[in-house]
Protein backbone atom coordinates (compact mmCIF):
# COMPACT_ATOMS: atom_id res chain seq x y z
CA UNK A 1 0.00 0.00 0.00
CA UNK A 2 1.13 3.40 -0.52
CA UNK A 3 0.10 6.98 -0.15
CA UNK A 4 -0.77 9.96 -1.47
CA UNK A 5 -1.63 13.46 -1.37
CA UNK A 6 -3.26 16.18 -4.32
CA UNK A 7 -4.98 19.28 -4.02
CA UNK A 8 -8.16 17.56 -3.60
CA UNK A 9 -7.04 15.35 -0.23
CA UNK A 10 -5.15 12.02 0.82
CA UNK A 11 -5.44 8.88 -0.25
CA UNK A 12 -4.07 5.01 0.17
CA UNK A 13 -4.19 2.56 -3.00
CA UNK A 14 -2.85 -0.97 -3.32
CA UNK A 15 -3.27 -2.99 -5.94
CA UNK A 16 -6.72 -4.48 -4.13
CA UNK A 17 -8.09 -0.73 -3.41
CA UNK A 18 -8.03 2.68 -3.28
CA UNK A 19 -9.32 4.87 -0.42
CA UNK A 20 -9.59 9.39 -0.97
CA UNK A 21 -10.22 11.40 1.24
CA UNK A 22 -10.93 14.47 0.02
CA UNK A 23 -10.80 18.05 1.31
CA UNK A 24 -13.09 21.11 1.54
CA UNK A 25 -11.51 21.82 -2.57
CA UNK A 26 -13.10 18.60 -3.90
CA UNK A 27 -16.56 18.62 -5.28
CA UNK A 28 -18.21 14.93 -5.99
CA UNK A 29 -18.38 16.63 -9.41
CA UNK A 30 -14.18 16.77 -9.06
CA UNK A 31 -13.76 13.77 -7.66
CA UNK A 32 -15.28 11.73 -10.33
CA UNK A 33 -13.78 13.72 -12.70
CA UNK A 34 -10.28 13.09 -11.49
CA UNK A 35 -11.03 9.58 -10.91
CA UNK A 36 -13.29 9.07 -13.99
CA UNK A 37 -13.06 5.11 -14.89
CA UNK A 38 -14.97 4.59 -11.37
CA UNK A 39 -18.77 4.58 -11.33
CA UNK A 40 -19.64 6.52 -7.91
CA UNK A 41 -22.19 5.32 -5.07
CA UNK A 42 -24.04 7.28 -2.88
CA UNK A 43 -26.22 6.49 0.18
CA UNK A 44 -28.80 9.02 1.86
CA UNK A 45 -27.47 9.93 5.15
CA UNK A 46 -29.38 10.07 8.36
CA UNK A 47 -26.74 9.75 11.25
CA UNK A 48 -29.00 5.67 11.24
CA UNK A 49 -26.87 2.45 11.85
CA UNK A 50 -28.63 1.46 8.76
CA UNK A 51 -26.08 -0.86 6.04
CA UNK A 52 -26.98 -1.63 2.72
CA UNK A 53 -25.14 -3.43 -0.25
CA UNK A 54 -24.08 -0.80 -2.35
CA UNK A 55 -26.79 -0.46 -5.80
CA UNK A 56 -27.77 2.32 -7.97
CA UNK A 57 -30.55 3.23 -6.11
CA UNK A 58 -28.90 6.12 -3.09
CA UNK A 59 -30.86 4.13 -0.47
CA UNK A 60 -31.36 5.63 2.93
CA UNK A 61 -28.32 3.94 5.12
CA UNK A 62 -24.68 5.29 7.24
CA UNK A 63 -23.03 2.17 5.48
CA UNK A 64 -22.93 0.16 2.11
CA UNK A 65 -20.80 -2.31 0.42
CA UNK A 66 -19.63 -4.50 -2.52
CA UNK A 67 -17.53 -6.52 -4.00
CA UNK A 68 -18.43 -4.89 -7.28
CA UNK A 69 -15.30 -3.72 -9.13
CA UNK A 70 -14.36 0.07 -9.47
CA UNK A 71 -17.41 0.60 -7.64
CA UNK A 72 -16.31 3.82 -5.47
CA UNK A 73 -18.50 3.94 -2.65
CA UNK A 74 -19.02 7.91 -0.77
CA UNK A 75 -19.54 9.12 2.15
CA UNK A 76 -19.66 12.88 2.50
CA UNK A 77 -18.88 14.23 6.40
CA UNK A 78 -18.09 17.76 7.69
CA UNK A 79 -16.85 17.41 11.21
CA UNK A 80 -18.24 13.25 11.34
CA UNK A 81 -15.88 10.44 10.69
CA UNK A 82 -15.49 8.99 7.63
CA UNK A 83 -14.07 5.16 7.87
CA UNK A 84 -13.19 2.67 5.20
CA UNK A 85 -13.23 -0.86 4.93
CA UNK A 86 -10.93 -3.65 3.06
CA UNK A 87 -11.86 -7.05 3.52
CA UNK A 88 -8.89 -9.34 2.92
CA UNK A 89 -10.94 -12.51 2.70
CA UNK A 90 -13.80 -11.49 0.10
CA UNK A 91 -11.95 -8.30 -1.69
CA UNK A 92 -15.18 -6.71 -0.18
CA UNK A 93 -14.93 -3.14 0.43
CA UNK A 94 -17.11 -0.56 2.67
CA UNK A 95 -17.81 2.89 3.14
CA UNK A 96 -19.04 4.08 6.95
CA UNK A 97 -20.27 7.60 7.97
CA UNK A 98 -20.25 7.79 11.74
CA UNK A 99 -21.12 11.09 13.13
CA UNK A 100 -21.11 11.04 17.08
CA UNK A 101 -24.82 9.29 16.65
CA UNK A 102 -23.45 6.58 14.30
CA UNK A 103 -20.68 6.17 17.00
CA UNK A 104 -23.66 5.78 19.58
CA UNK A 105 -25.55 3.66 17.70
CA UNK A 106 -22.24 1.06 16.99
CA UNK A 107 -22.55 1.74 13.29
CA UNK A 108 -18.98 0.80 12.74
CA UNK A 109 -19.71 -2.76 15.01
CA UNK A 110 -22.51 -3.27 13.29
CA UNK A 111 -21.24 -2.71 9.80
CA UNK A 112 -18.09 -4.75 10.60
CA UNK A 113 -20.80 -7.79 11.93
CA UNK A 114 -22.40 -7.51 8.76
CA UNK A 115 -19.54 -8.30 6.34
CA UNK A 116 -18.73 -11.22 8.92
CA UNK A 117 -22.13 -12.74 8.67
CA UNK A 118 -22.16 -12.17 5.01
CA UNK A 119 -18.61 -13.94 4.18
CA UNK A 120 -15.85 -12.48 5.80
CA UNK A 121 -15.45 -14.71 8.27
CA UNK A 122 -11.45 -14.53 9.00
CA UNK A 123 -12.32 -10.79 10.19
CA UNK A 124 -8.98 -9.58 8.44
CA UNK A 125 -9.62 -6.02 7.54
CA UNK A 126 -8.11 -3.22 6.88
CA UNK A 127 -9.35 0.02 7.91
CA UNK A 128 -9.29 3.16 7.32
CA UNK A 129 -10.29 6.50 9.43
CA UNK A 130 -10.41 9.78 7.20
CA UNK A 131 -10.50 13.68 8.77
CA UNK A 132 -12.83 14.75 11.18
CA UNK A 133 -13.47 16.48 14.62
CA UNK A 134 -10.90 15.73 17.10
CA UNK A 135 -11.00 15.45 20.90
CA UNK A 136 -9.98 19.41 21.95
CA UNK A 137 -13.19 20.23 19.59
CA UNK A 138 -15.54 18.01 20.44
CA UNK A 139 -16.91 19.94 23.36
CA UNK A 140 -20.47 17.89 24.19
CA UNK A 141 -22.97 18.54 27.04
CA UNK A 142 -23.61 15.96 30.25
CA UNK A 143 -26.16 14.16 28.04
CA UNK A 144 -24.25 13.60 25.19
CA UNK A 145 -21.20 12.31 27.52
CA UNK A 146 -23.80 9.79 28.96
CA UNK A 147 -24.92 8.28 25.53
CA UNK A 148 -21.40 7.98 23.86
CA UNK A 149 -20.15 6.43 27.61
CA UNK A 150 -22.33 3.22 27.31
CA UNK A 151 -21.06 2.91 23.39
CA UNK A 152 -17.68 1.55 24.37
CA UNK A 153 -15.96 -1.61 25.51
CA UNK A 154 -13.73 -1.54 28.26
CA UNK A 155 -12.40 2.44 28.49
CA UNK A 156 -11.71 4.19 31.83
CA UNK A 157 -13.30 7.59 31.51
CA UNK A 158 -9.89 9.21 31.23
CA UNK A 159 -9.24 7.16 28.03
CA UNK A 160 -12.13 8.99 26.21
CA UNK A 161 -12.71 11.69 28.04
CA UNK A 162 -11.51 14.67 30.09
CA UNK A 163 -13.94 17.65 31.45
CA UNK A 164 -13.50 21.63 31.86
CA UNK A 165 -16.29 23.82 33.21
CA UNK A 166 -18.73 21.56 33.23
CA UNK A 167 -18.33 20.38 29.24
CA UNK A 168 -17.21 17.17 28.28
CA UNK A 169 -14.60 16.33 25.60
CA UNK A 170 -14.62 13.18 23.90
CA UNK A 171 -11.95 10.87 21.71
CA UNK A 172 -14.52 9.03 19.04
CA UNK A 173 -11.33 7.08 18.03
CA UNK A 174 -11.23 5.27 21.19
CA UNK A 175 -14.41 4.93 21.30
CA UNK A 176 -14.47 3.29 17.56
CA UNK A 177 -11.47 1.68 18.04
CA UNK A 178 -13.17 -0.18 21.44
CA UNK A 179 -15.76 -1.01 18.82
CA UNK A 180 -13.88 -2.73 16.36
CA UNK A 181 -11.48 -4.53 18.71
CA UNK A 182 -14.71 -5.91 20.55
CA UNK A 183 -16.11 -7.44 16.72
CA UNK A 184 -12.03 -8.46 15.96
CA UNK A 185 -10.81 -9.32 19.38
CA UNK A 186 -7.17 -8.76 17.76
CA UNK A 187 -6.78 -5.27 16.28
CA UNK A 188 -6.57 -4.89 12.40
CA UNK A 189 -4.35 -2.53 10.51
CA UNK A 190 -5.70 1.03 10.90
CA UNK A 191 -4.69 4.27 9.28
CA UNK A 192 -6.12 7.11 11.07
CA UNK A 193 -5.84 10.52 9.70
CA UNK A 194 -5.54 12.27 12.24
CA UNK A 195 -6.82 15.73 11.01
CA UNK A 196 -9.35 17.85 12.97
CA UNK A 197 -11.69 19.28 10.49
CA UNK A 198 -13.19 21.97 13.61
CA UNK A 199 -9.76 23.79 13.45
CA UNK A 200 -8.46 23.01 10.11
CA UNK A 201 -9.81 25.47 7.36
CA UNK A 202 -8.77 22.61 4.37
CA UNK A 203 -11.81 21.29 5.66
CA UNK A 204 -15.81 22.01 5.71
CA UNK A 205 -16.58 21.87 9.34
CA UNK A 206 -20.52 21.79 10.72
CA UNK A 207 -19.41 22.59 14.22
CA UNK A 208 -17.26 25.70 12.83
CA UNK A 209 -19.81 27.26 11.03
CA UNK A 210 -22.89 25.44 10.42
CA UNK A 211 -21.99 24.98 6.64
CA UNK A 212 -24.23 22.71 4.17
CA UNK A 213 -20.87 21.42 2.24
CA UNK A 214 -19.45 18.37 3.16
CA UNK A 215 -16.24 16.62 2.33
CA UNK A 216 -15.80 13.99 0.12
CA UNK A 217 -14.37 10.53 0.86
CA UNK A 218 -14.68 7.21 -1.21
CA UNK A 219 -13.40 3.75 -1.46
CA UNK A 220 -13.06 1.09 -4.52
CA UNK A 221 -12.09 -2.05 -5.02
CA UNK A 222 -9.81 -2.39 -8.18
Amino acid sequence: MTSFQNNLGFGFKSDEYLIFFGNARASLEDLQNKFSQYAFKRVKQTHSDFIVESSDAIPEADAHYTAELDHALVIATADCMPIMIYCLQTSRVMAIHAGWRGVENKITEKSLNQLIATGSTDKNFKIFIGPHILQSSFEVEADTYDLLAKAHYGLKPSHFMYSRNNKFYINLDKIVISQIEHVIQKLPEIEILSIDTKTDREYHSHRRDQTKQRNFSFVVRI
